[in-house]
């Protein structure tokens, strides 16, 4: 198109003197011999001419100017449109990253206070003490302890989790709380073994209401039975079985807090490179 215009415009260039030489031959009776307006018009056709041939390549030039600053101004927009969904990935990453790194640390300082350490020697303690007054105040006691760890970790793990929640992250929540609630019952069950135990040891009668304190069956059944030795032979018994079902369900609970750390990094690389893409 651009090259039609410029043969346009050179086609009136070359055609303009010939054009005016061709009128000024022309007879006349306002223009004869060498009368000076033979001269004028030919000087004011020449203007004219020249004139229009002039606004015809400013014409031009501004249509072809107009298409240029609109081939721009797309351009520009395209390359906007890349930056902004440049900087939205950038920020989406930014927010991934950080969501799965607090994540990993919720989840890991989670695990670290489940850890079965402090089950252990809780029980260790149980089966080895006289059973004091001191002793059944200091198991009462770190019990109450290990039970608010065990919430404000367990909290932070689920604030964490409930702004991304997805499929993977809902199947951890179910063994989450499921740990949570064995946990608690445990410790539960070893507090009120704490008790039978100083009754028993000390000839005491304990209050029948200990049996609404108890998570397991079982324990329940051994409290129903009068506080002889006997009873307290089971009583050591099932403490002791306490110790393996808890490390059951650690393991249980470690390989599935694990997963999930490496289910989330492998969904958020996949999902972050195919946007890449």
């Amino acid at each position: 198109m651009k090259n039609k215009h410029l043969i346009l415009i050179a086609i009136v260039v070359i055609l303009c003197p010939l054009f005016v030489n061709a009128i000024m031959l022309i007879p006349s009776r306002w223009a004869c011999g060498d009368n000076p307006w033979i001269g004028f018009w030919g000087s004011y056709l020449g203007a004219i001419l020249s004139a229009s041939a002039a606004f015809m390549i400013l014409f031009v030039q501004r249509k072809d100017n107009r298409k240029e600053n609109e081939k721009n101004r797309e351009a520009n927009k395209k390359e906007n449109i890349i930056n902004r969904d440049l900087q939205l990935r950038e920020i989406t990453y930014r927010q991934e990253t950080e969501w799965l790194y607090n994540l990993q640390k919720a989840v890991l300082e989670n695990l670290s206070v489940y850890s079965p350490n402090s089950i252990t020697s809780l029980i260790d303690y149980l089966l080895e003490s006289d059973f004091s007054q001191q002793d059944n105040e200091k198991v009462q006691n770190e019990t109450k302890e290990l039970l608010d760890k065990i919430l404000m970790a367990d909290t932070t793990v689920g604030m964490i989790v409930a702004s991304n929640i997805t499929e993977n992250i809902k199947k951890y929540n179910g063994l989450r709380n499921n740990m949570y609630e064995q946990t608690c019952g445990i410790i539960r069950d070893i507090q009120v073994a704490s008790v039978a135990f100083f009754c028993i040891d000390n000839n005491r009668r304990y209050n029948r209401s200990l049996l609404e304190k108890c998570y397991s069956i079982e324990l329940s059944e051994i409290l129903l039975q009068s506080e002889t030795y006997e009873t307290c032979i089971k009583l050591k018994k099932f403490v002791t079985s306490i110790r393996k079902k808890y490390y059951d369900l650690f393991e249980r609970f470690r390989t599935a807090s694990i997963e999930c750390i490496v289910t989330e990094n492998r969904r958020i690389k996949s999902e972050l490179s195919a946007g890449n893409d």
